[in-house]
């Protein structure tokens, strides 16, 4: 991953990774990474197996503290292990 003045560019594709943060919604910064995360899969910008920036390199471009990129992806990890478990 390298990162430039927009955003978050994969090293092997053209897409961005933008995730915004709305300082000024009720939503925690780690929760609106997590749901920025799950639109990108969704809307396929983002295939399910797609490795994600590093920590440093998000919280860099979200203007966030590392550790709540942390705790996201943490989380983030959490869901999908639950969602795999609910499918069998």
């Amino acid at each position: 991953w390298r990162s430039d003045s927009h955003g978050i560019l994969p090293a092997r594709r053209e897409e961005m990774l933008l995730l915004t943060i709305d300082r000024r919604s009720p939503t925690p910064a780690y929760r609106q990474i997590i749901d920025g995360v799950v639109r990108l899969v969704d809307g396929g910008t983002l295939a399910p197996g797609d490795r994600l920036p590093p920590s440093r390199v998000l919280a860099r471009s979200a203007g966030v503290h590392r550790s709540t990129v942390t705790r996201a992806y943490e989380d983030l990890s959490a869901e999908v292990l639950m969602r795999l478990d609910a499918a069998d």
